[in-house]
This record gives C-alpha cells, sequence and structure tokens, in this order.
C-alpha cells in the first residue's frame, strides 16, 4: 500500500507507517517491519529532518539484511538509497544497491521495484558524474529491459533521463527542449 499511497494519497503514507511501527513495537519485529521503518524516514527526510530519516532507512535496511527479507528487498534498495542514502553518504555508494534491489526485484517477481531500482541505479549514476556516452548506452540497454519487465511508468522516468543525457551529449541548440526519438514533452503534455 505504500507506493499506492505514495502516488495517490501521501497524507495515508504517515498513517501506513505509524500503524506498521506501532505493531512492531507492540509484537516485536519481522518482516513486515521494514517497510514502515523504511517509510518513516522517508517522511521525515521529506519534512527536512535528515538525520533521524537516515536512521530510520538504517534501521530497515539492517532490519532487511538480519532477517534476510528477500521478498521486500528490492523496495527497500530503492527506498533507503533513492530518498535519504545519498543525503548522508556520497552518491555513488548507493548505485551497488539498485543493481542488488534490481536482481532480487527479479528473483521475487517484484517486477516493478525491479524496474525502479533499475532506473535509479542510471539516475544516480548521472548525479555522480558517469560519463556521458558511457552513461547513454547503460540508460539505452535499461530502457529495453524495463520496456521487457512492462514497467511503463518507470519507462517514462527513464526515457526523460535518456532525453536530457542525449541533449547534453550533442550540445544541442536548445537543450531544454525534450523532444526526440527518445522522449517527446509536448506529447507527454498533451495526453496528461
Amino acid at each position: 500500500l505504500s507506493l499506492v499511497a505514495f502516488k495517490s494519497a501521501p497524507e495515508l503514507l504517515l498513517t501506513l507507517a505509524f500503524k506498521g511501527i506501532n505493531l512492531s513495537v507492540k509484537y516485536g519485529n519481522n518482516s513486515g517491519s521494514v517497510i514502515p521503518y523504511a517509510t518513516y524516514g522517508l517522511i521525515l527526510r521529506i519534512i527536512g529532518d535528515v538525520d533521524k530519516g537516515y536512521k530510520f532507512i538504517k534501521l530497515a535496511s539492517n532490519l532487511s539484511e538480519q532477517l534476510n527479507t528477500k521478498e521486500t528487498k528490492a523496495r527497500i534498495c530503492l527506498t533507503v538509497n533513492a530518498v535519504v542514502r545519498h543525503m548522508k553518504e556520497h552518491i555513488r555508494e548507493t548505485i551497488p544497491a539498485f543493481k542488488e534491489g534490481y536482481q532480487a526485484g527479479l528473483e521475487t517477481g517484484d517486477l516493478e521495484f525491479a524496474a525502479y531500482c533499475a532506473h535509479m541505479e542510471f539516475y544516480h549514476s548521472y548525479w555522480a558524474g558517469m560519463e556521458l556516452v558511457e552513461l547513454e548506452k547503460g540508460i539505452a540497454n535499461c530502457s529495453d529491459i524495463i520496456a521487457q519487465l512492462n514497467q511503463k511508468s518507470v519507462l517514462e522516468y527513464h526515457k526523460l533521463l535518456h532525453q536530457i543525457v542525449i541533449n547534453l551529449i550533442n550540445q544541442t541548440e536548445n537543450p531544454y527542449t525534450l523532444v526526440s526519438e527518445y522522449y517527446n514533452s509536448e506529447e507527454i503534455l498533451q495526453n496528461s
């Protein structure tokens, strides 16, 4: 429910996190505790308490490792590394975790989060300063993978990143124009 709440009713995210944490405090930690801790870390980061948010995502990550919660590994990898960790550690440190999350998502059938992890590997590589031509090749390969996983919304984010990198490589006259074979912002706006 966390992802659905995050996308459609963010005000419910806090309720879900608190309910999960309260159940964990009352009955003890289990594999179901990992997502609420990570979600609460995300919320703390959003409201500006990066230090406490980081502590909660570390708790979620450590608990996930301790309990070997393979079924939620892709989700935890995404939440921990995409939202909070890069604010306390160098962004390059997150990239191997996205690879692990992608693999775990494939192994457990969590294709949505596998796709998000695959995308975030290249998104963070971009911000970490990866050489653009090499990055573009990786993004192109990853686009095919995300398409095969049939994750259309993730693919749209990924195509946008691809277009930005293409614009930077080609040093286009207007690098803010996001229209080509990879991504067409005008088309996206018309269909919204």
